[in-house]
């Protein structure tokens, strides 16, 4: 699909193959994009982003990354991430979210699917012909995935090269951005590294030494949304992939961090727009079609 509306110019197409597995790319140039219109989220796929002009940062969750043309960022299922722009700067990027079960073959050692944080490089140091691959993409055309997927594939394969990484060389820590930052960071950090664990905004105020109201002020003026509301997004999309994965949803509920299975169920329905067992049956009937 192709859309030109106010000097803007998007491309998108959305893809699934015979199991449901996902591949959306999106390209779009802005002469002068709304910075409202960048808001920090979190999703369940992977995803590429890459930049041909821009000026600001990158946000993914406790880390920020200046922009620079030729900048990629590979970022992992569940990470809070958005960027944030220069007023009135020139915006043009594209971005490729996948499922990590489209190409099963491509990362057999998990080399680049598996790190446990986001990933940044530059494209043209990593194969001068990486940057041709997202014009190619651009260039693609409707219902052709398997195009794109052929793309996809040859990008992460120049990626999985261990020299490629720039991230501690251009990585900005979020304390070096306001004054409250500090302890949004260590908020931050500690609810990704306690994500399945009891967690009350009594006990976390008294974990680190502040007033409820403090935390809660600090913590949304970093990350936009409520500490409650962040912990509970990434607990569910956990759950939905271990639910993929085979366990049971009354098991699961559990294992993310709910105290009882009638409040997971009602977070998982407002979040998935689905139940748990909905979820479920709905990726056994298409397994069970192919």
């Amino acid at each position: 699909m192709t859309d030109k509306k106010n000097g803007s110019y998007r491309v998108y197409f959305h893809d699934k193959d015979r199991l449901g597995q996902g591949l959306d790319f999106s390209y779009t140039h802005t002469p002068a994009p709304d910075l409202r219109a960048f808001e920090r989220h979190c999703h369940e796929t992977y995803e590429i982003f890459y930049l041909f002009k821009g000026e600001g940062v990158y946000i993914v969750e406790d880390a920020a990354y200046p922009l620079f043309p030729h900048m990629l960022l590979f970022i992992r299922p569940r990470e809070y991430h958005c960027v944030r722009l220069v007023e009135g700067c020139e915006y043009e990027h594209c971005t490729v979210n996948f499922d990590s079960g489209i190409l099963p073959t491509l990362d057999g050692d998990y080399l680049l699917l598996h790190k446990n944080h986001s990933v940044l490089y530059d494209a043209s140091e990593v194969d001068p012909l990486l940057p041709s691959l997202f014009q190619r993409m651009i260039e693609s055309g409707d219902g052709n995935l398997d195009m794109r997927r052929l793309l996809l594939g040859q990008i992460l394969l120049m990626l999985r090269t261990p020299a490629a990484p720039e991230a501690e060389k251009a990585s900005i820590k979020q304390e070096d951005l306001s004054a409250d930052e500090p302890l949004g960071v260590r908020v931050l950090r500690y609810l990704n590294a306690n994500l399945t664990s009891p967690m009350t905004l009594d006990a976390l105020s008294a974990h680190f030494f502040v007033s409820k109201f403090h935390l809660c002020r600090v913590f949304k003026k970093r990350t936009g949304i409520t500490v409650m509301d962040y912990l509970t997004r990434k607990r569910i999309l956990l759950a939905k992939q271990w639910i993929a994965e085979g366990d049971s949803v009354s098991n699961v509920a559990y294992r993310v961090g709910f105290a009882d299975y009638s409040t997971f169920f009602r977070a998982y329905r407002k979040i998935m727009g689905c139940s748990p067992t909905e979820n479920r049956k709905q990726k056994n009937a298409k397994e069970g079609s192919v």
